[in-house]
């Protein structure tokens, strides 16, 4: 199974009661899987952060600092 598929389906345990998948923004559900999700980016060695929207960005450091 990839790492995505993975991801998902771990995912899928945040949701609020009920059918499918439920995961408000700003809830416990929807923060629970933000935690999830930084820790799996961070074991990838990536610096996550959550932007002010909720939004998660996984950042890498490049080894030059040249801009394309």
């Amino acid at each position: 199974m990839s790492a995505i598929s993975t991801w998902i389906n771990e995912l899928s345990a945040f949701t609020a009661p009920g059918e499918g998948v439920t995961r408000l923004p700003f809830t416990p559900e929807c923060e629970q899987a933000q935690k999830y999700l930084l820790e799996e980016l961070t074991k990838l060695g990536l610096e996550p952060r959550i932007d002010r929207y909720g939004t998660i960005v996984g950042h890498m450091e490049g080894k030059t600092t040249e801009s394309i």
